[in-house]
Order: C-alpha cells, then sequence, then structure tokens
C-alpha cells in the first residue's frame, strides 16, 4: 500500500483524501487492518440504528431541522428489510458532508436510500440528487421528500426519486440493463452508505456499481459501517476483481480544531474507487 502522507485530489471530481489515505489493492490485507482498529473500539450502540422504536425521528444537520418518518412495522415483519429505519452511518456522513466533499456542481445517485434521509440532508448541496432503492421503500421515500419539501418536491427540486432493484438489474440481458438501468445524467458520484450487512446481497451490488459506474466520470463512495467481517471481506474482493478499478480507503482526517470525523474512523470505513478509461492516474498529490 502508499503510505506517503500527503493531500491527494481524486478523481474525475477531485475530491480530497485526508493524507493518511492508502489505495487499496488487497481485500484481507484491508480487513486485517481494519479489523485491527476495531479492537481498540467500544460501543453500545448496537446494530447502529439511531432508533428504530420511533415512528419519526427529527435532526438538525447542516444548519436545517429534518424530518423523517419511519416504517418501524416493516423492519420487524418485512424479512430482509433494513431501510425503513435511519441508521448511524447517514447521520455520520451527512454530518461530516462539508469536511469531506464540495461538489456543487455534481449529480448524486445514491444506491438504497432507505428513507431517503441523505437526499433530504445533502440535495441543497450538490446539483442534482437521484435517491434510488427497491419498489418497496418507494412510498417512504416519497413521504420524506414530501415531509421536507412540501412546496417544492417533485417540481421544483433537485431530487428525483426512482425504483432499482439491484437484482433484477444482475439479472437482467443487456441489451435490457442499457434500457431500464440507466440515468440520464450518469451520476458524477455514486453513493453507497450502509448497504453492505447481508452475503446474498453483494453480487447484485457490485454489479449494480459496476454498471453504473461510468469510466472515467463516476467516482463511487462506499461508507461501511464494520459489522460481519466475512461480509465486508466480499464486498472488496468483488469489487477489487472488477477490471479497471482503482479504489482507496479514505485516511482517519481531521476536522475543526483537529477534532477526528466520526465518519472516517472506527467503526466505519470509507472507500473511494473510479473505473478508469483512458486515465490512467487518478491522483494528484497536493500540499494539503
Amino acid at each position: 500500500m502508499n503510505r506517503r502522507n500527503i493531500g491527494r485530489l481524486y478523481g474525475p471530481m477531485n475530491l480530497k483524501l485526508p493524507p493518511d489515505s492508502e489505495r487499496v489493492v488487497d481485500a484481507d490485507e484491508e480487513i486485517f487492518l481494519l479489523y485491527s482498529d476495531m479492537q481498540l473500539y467500544s460501543s453500545t450502540r448496537g446494530l447502529g440504528h439511531v432508533d428504530s422504536k420511533m415512528d419519526s425521528l427529527t435532526f438538525h444537520i447542516l444548519d436545517r431541522d429534518i424530518e423523517i418518518a419511519q416504517d418501524k412495522t416493516s423492519l420487524r415483519s418485512r424479512k430482509g428489510d433494513t431501510g425503513s429505519v435511519v441508521w448511524n452511518a447517514s447521520v455520520d456522513f451527512a454530518s461530516a458532508f462539508p469536511s469531506l466533499f464540495d461538489i456543487a456542481n455534481a449529480h448524486v445517485l445514491e444506491l438504497g436510500a432507505g428513507t431517503g434521509f441523505l437526499s433530504i440532508a445533502l440535495s441543497p448541496h450538490v446539483r442534482h440528487y437521484t435517491v434510488t432503492d427497491i419498489p418497496d421503500l418507494i412510498p417512504l421515500i416519497r413521504k420524506n421528500l414530501l415531509l421536507n419539501f412540501p412546496s417544492k418536491w417533485p417540481n421544483q427540486s433537485n431530487v428525483s426519486l426512482s425504483p432499482l432493484d439491484w437484482i433484477q438489474l444482475q439479472n437482467a440481458s443487456p441489451s435490457i440493463r442499457s434500457k431500464a438501468f440507466q440515468f440520464d445524467p450518469p451520476g458524477d458520484i455514486l453513493l453507497v452508505v450502509d448497504c453492505i450487512y447481508h452475503p446474498s446481497l453483494i453480487p447484485p451490488l457490485v454489479e449494480t456499481i459496476d454498471h453504473l459506474s461510468i469510466p472515467d466520470r463516476t467516482t463511487v463512495v462506499v461508507v461501511v459501517e464494520l459489522r460481519a467481517e466475512d461480509v465486508v471481506r466480499e464486498f472488496l474482493e468483488s469489487w477489487l476483481a472488477r477490471p479497471s478499478w482503482e479504489i482507496w480507503r479514505a485516511g482517519v482526517g481531521a476536522g475543526e480544531g483537529g477534532k477526528p470525523i466520526p465518519i472516517l474512523n472506527r467503526p466505519y470505513a470509507m472507500w473511494i474507487g473510479t473505473k478508469l478509461g483512458s486515465i490512467q492516474d487518478t491522483t494528484t498529490t497536493t500540499n494539503g
């Protein structure tokens, strides 16, 4: 791994990575490093949802109050449903967003959006935001968009809502994919926050990331809460096995006053990836 202590501008969007960011080339080594760090981390917050017992939650993030409706019944009754409540990873990512990214001109395409929390928190800071999840969760996302943008969404808003089932995409023929699973314009940032939790979803998720990423254009941002080690390893192995990808782990960084940025520290990891085409080096050394 590259361990030079320098700042980096990464990918087509020139995302500035912390100086201690490292390129990931071996899944086993990466997982060993991450879970060794986890030995020093202790938490009593459980699986990582904010409060699954509440029908709605209110957050003050990025100088705005955000109200999010949850579907706690679906969480308990619909097998495999984890997207109907708000998770800490999304809240921590949104809180750190200004410290990490300056992408005002970007089209953000989010996979596995759940309640739609991130689209509501981050859409005022980007050019356009496309929020996606399985069809079962679209009504909940729509409800939250209307709740937070009552006079603007959908006609006067920069947020688009679209169903996207990774398994359907994986099983679709190339001709169907090219018609049914495309976004116009393509995403500049493909955002995947806390979507790595079930081994059966790893192959379709990686297939979806690969399909929606335009070489030399799309930068993929993956945030994972480090739970099941074997599942995280399988995801990283599958992603690294795809041709033409360059993947970096964002370093721990420092926010205001030198304080750690929670989303870059354990129990999280953040990977930034770009599929290379004609551009062969996506990083530029800076003095920052």
